[in-house]
């Protein structure tokens, strides 16, 4: 006889939450669980620093074009005015891709850090 699912979970949710969790990172040493746990928190942490550094430097790289091209368009009048509006709207897009990166990361750190040491991982994240 199959497993019935519980009162208001579609069989499909059911079917998800009785497969194999991912493998935990607690041991029998709390300290040791706090190491592994601390180096994947600083992991993602680097990885999502590194991630806003490229966006920082592709916005820089954006700004710098779309002065090259006024002035270019402007003083040598090489092409029209109008193609200034494709570094403006790439530099849009770069922004809101950087409101999401930030948002997800925040989000991610939330989630994988415990509620007892969030207020910690937060003051390290604004003074580092």
């Amino acid at each position: 006889m199959e497993h019935e699912a519980p009162f208001g979970d579609s069989p499909r949710i059911w079917a998800d939450a009785t497969k194999t969790a991912p493998p935990s990172t607690f041991t029998q040493m709390p300290a040791q669980t706090y190491r592994i746990r601390r180096a994947e928190r600083q992991a993602t942490f680097d990885a999502l620093t590194r991630r806003h550094g490229q966006l920082a430097n592709l916005r820089l790289a954006l700004a710098l074009t779309f002065a090259v091209m006024a002035w270019l368009s402007f003083a040598r009048h090489l092409f029209a005015a109008r193609w200034l509006a494709v570094p403006v709207v790439l530099f849009g897009i770069i922004g809101a891709g950087s409101v999401l990166v930030e948002v997800g990361g925040i989000t991610l750190l939330q989630r994988s850090t415990e509620n007892e040491v969030l207020g910690r991982v937060f003051a390290v994240m604004a003074f580092s």
